[in-house]
This record gives structure tokens, sequence and C-alpha cells, in this order.
């Protein structure tokens, strides 16, 4: 077939024997399916499509303003003015609420390619494409044998998540672009550049304490339980260096905003949590972050998510440990080492765990898992293509709004089912439960 097709190509007059025009549909269709099959070529196609499409989304599609005058005015007097205390750095969407890690990275943006809006929004093209690359790499690298190249294709297909980097400028890119260079560092035995990753990406943006636990774990099996408290100290450090000129000025101020556990978020903006029953407040009530009153707001909503989220991460804990050759292992610091793919789907699985927990996920946090979702489903190969398809388009939907601006009862019970579903999948998945722990360390 691969000869006839050169023969299509040189003309008839190079064929000994006449080529039927379906034999060279056939080779045709076998040339590009060998392409397809090359990792290189995908992601070239890919980037060469992510480039063209994030430069018409940047000069043709109308930039709406949401977060980036909140960010510059937050940022603003801590360059200009010296101003340390946390609690006065406010935007026109209320007090800052992220990490001191925020305030240098949009400072240093601000000093470097200014406010205006068009600049910076190429800067985030980059940030998205950096992170199309290197998530294509760990794919490649380390999501298993049987994952074929054009998986990526999921990578790029989502409306929402173009929108948050090139037209949003939201925060959450460049911190799980950290995130991703994180899980790619541990899952190749870089300890000490993952942990550095790591609390970077915690300084800009708390959600990255959902990947906590597979830090502490990995840390365990690839260093030992001794060794793992000092990388942790590590991580720690890193913290209080990059909020050092606030923690001196008043550290409980700076702790209670940049890390407050205890936020509520509007029921209005939540897509995975529509469902839950919450009264509407009277016009005038409402706050910043609080729009309804019961069970969605309610203390013991909060608690039993939490509660949840621990509980599945232990069931799959005790799979974990168990690839690393089991507790007493662990505990003497003769466990593992991991694969890199073990420590890739221990890192997003936790992270999805997390998100799937989460009391309230406004759109921006659609990626905090959208890169890990495609190697998730596809890793539970009992599902058909054409089902594993469907679960990643039905996410999608249930991500953009279905009326108005904002998500629906229906599309976040849609939402909760499919999160329901693939942690189900990951489970009970033969190829997940049979991945085997290499050869451990004798004591």
């Amino acid at each position: 077939l691969k000869l006839q097709f050169l023969y299509l190509i040189a003309g008839d007059s190079a064929s000994p024997n006449h080529v039927q025009p379906a034999a060279m549909i056939r080779a045709a269709i076998e040339a590009v399916r060998g392409l397809l099959a090359q990792w290189g070529v995908v992601v070239a196609l890919l980037l060469v499509f992510e480039v063209a499409l994030n430069l018409v989304i940047i000069h043709k599609v109308r930039y709406t303003e949401i977060d980036w005058r909140a960010y510059m005015d937050e940022v603003r007097p801590v360059l200009y003015d010296g101003e340390r205390n946390y609690t006065a750095l406010r935007g026109e969407t209320g007090p800052l609420v992220y990490p001191a890690g925020f305030v240098w990275l949009y400072g240093a943006l601000q000093m470097a390619v200014g406010e205006t809006v068009r600049p910076n929004q190429y800067v985030f093209a980059g940030i998205y494409l950096a992170m199309f690359a290197l998530v294509a790499w760990l794919y490649k690298t380390a999501g298993g044998k049987d994952l074929h190249p054009t998986v990526l294709v999921f990578l790029c297909w989502s409306k929402r998540m173009h929108s948050l980097f090139a037209l949003r400028l939201f925060n959450d890119g460049p911190m799980m672009l950290a995130l991703w260079g994180a899980f790619a560092a541990f899952a190749y035995r870089r300890e000490l550049l993952g942990c550095l990753l790591f609390s970077f990406a915690l300084a800009n943006k708390m959600n990255a304490l959902l990947v906590l636990p597979a830090v502490l774990l990995v840390l365990v099996v690839h260093k030992g339980p001794v060794k793992a408290v000092g990388y942790l100290a590590l991580c720690a450090a890193f913290q209080g260096a990059v909020a050092y000129p606030f923690l001196m000025h008043d550290a409980q101020a700076y702790l209670s905003a940049a890390f407050n556990f205890s936020r509520v978020f509007k029921q209005k903006w939540s897509v995975n949590f529509k469902w839950v029953p919450c009264d509407p407040l009277p016009p005038g009530d409402e706050t910043l972050l609080e729009d309804c009153r019961g069970v969605f707001t309610s203390k013991e909503f909060g608690l039993g998510l939490i509660a949840l989220q621990l509980f599945i991460l232990s069931v799959f804990a005790w799979r974990w440990v168990r690839w690393a050759g089991g507790p007493w292992r662990l505990l003497v610091g003769t466990a593992g080492p991991y694969t890199p793919r073990q420590t890739l789907l221990i890192f997003l699985t936790c992270n999805f765990v997390g998100v799937a927990c989460g009391r309230s996920l406004h759109f921006q946090f659609y990626a905090w898992y959208f890169h890990s979702l495609p190697l998730l489903v596809f890793s539970v190969t009992r599902l058909p293509l054409p089902l594993k398809a469907a679960l990643l388009l039905l996410i999608e939907v249930a991500w953009n709004p279905w009326k108005g601006e904002s998500s629906t009862v229906e599309s976040s019970l849609l939402l909760t089912a499919c999160h329901v579903f693939l942690l189900a999948g990951l489970w009970w998945e033969t190829a997940y439960v049979d991945e085997r722990p290499r050869k451990v360390k004798t004591a």
C-alpha cells in the first residue's frame, strides 16, 4: 500500500501496474495513520494550530474585564508605595485573597510588560503553549505505552480553557504551569526541583494544597520519612521567604488573607454544586462572597466534603502504598521507587479528588484539572473510545454556561455525575489496579 501511495504521488507512469482508486485511498489512509501515530508529528501540528488559534482569539475576540484591573490595583501599592499591610491591598472586586507569590508575579508583569491588556495576552498565550508542550511531553513519557498521541487533541478543544488564558489572564494559568512542572520533576526523581515548583505554585494560589498528600507520599517513598520532613521544611521556608515583608509587618493579617480556609463563595458562580439547596439572600444582604444561606454555605456541608475527600484519598492511598511495597517498607524507608507513570497517576488522581470535593468551583478553576482529564479518562481502558470521548465532552459542556452567564442546576448535576463516574472507573480499572511496583531495596 505504501508503494502504491508513492506511485500515486509520482503518477501512473511510475507504476508497473494500474493502481486501483480504492487501493490508493487505503494507502493514503495508512500513510496518515502512520504520521498520526508519531508523537512528534502530532505535537508539532497541534502547536501550530494552537499558535494560530490563540492569535485569532487575541485579535478577533472581544476582551471583557473580569479580574485584570483588580490584580493590578492589588499589586501597585506594594511596588510603588511600599505597602506591607496585606489587608490594605484591594482591587475593585474586593481584598487580595492570594498568597504573596501572586504579588511578586503580577508585580513583575506590571513592571516588565505594563498594565495594558494586549501585551499581557501574548504572555498568557505563551504560558498556554508552554503548558501544552509540557503536558504533551509528560503524556508521551509517563502516560503509558498504550496511550496514543491523538489523545492530545482533547487538550485543544476547550473554549473555556482558551478563554481563561488568552482572554481572562487569571493567575490559575501560571500556577498550574508550575504545578505541572512539579509533577514532571517528581515523576523523574528530581525531588528538590519538584518541591521548589510546588512551593512556587502554592505561593500563587493555595489550591496547590490539593496535591500536598501526593507530595508527602512520594517524598516518603523516594526519600524516606526523615528526609521527607526536610523537604517539607524547605517548602515551608520558601513560603516564608516569599511572604517575608508581609509576615514581618503583620503575620496574622497576611495568613488570614492569603490562606483563608473558611471562605465561602457565592453559589451563583458555583459550577459543581449548584444543585445543593441554598435560599437566596435579599439583594441588600448579599456580600462579596455570599449570596445565599442553606446547606451549601453550612459548616457541616464544608466539613462533610473535607471528610469525603480524606476518605477517598485514604482508599486510593492504600493502593498507592501497596505499589511501593506495603506500609512496613514505607515506615522503615525501603519502599518504592514509583515508576514515572505511577507518580503521575498519584498526583493527578489526588488533584482530581480534591477538585471533585471542592465546595464551589468557579469557571477559572477548570484549569486546575483540565489537562489531567484525558490521561485519567484514557487510563480507564475498559471504557470504549466513544464513551471516553463522550465523558470528556460532557465535562466540557458542564463547564460552560447553559443559560445566562452562570451554571445551572442541571449542568452542575451533570458535572457531579461525571466526577463520580470517573472516580469509580479509576478505582475499578484493571490496568490501574494491576500496576506493580518496581523491585524494592532490601533493608
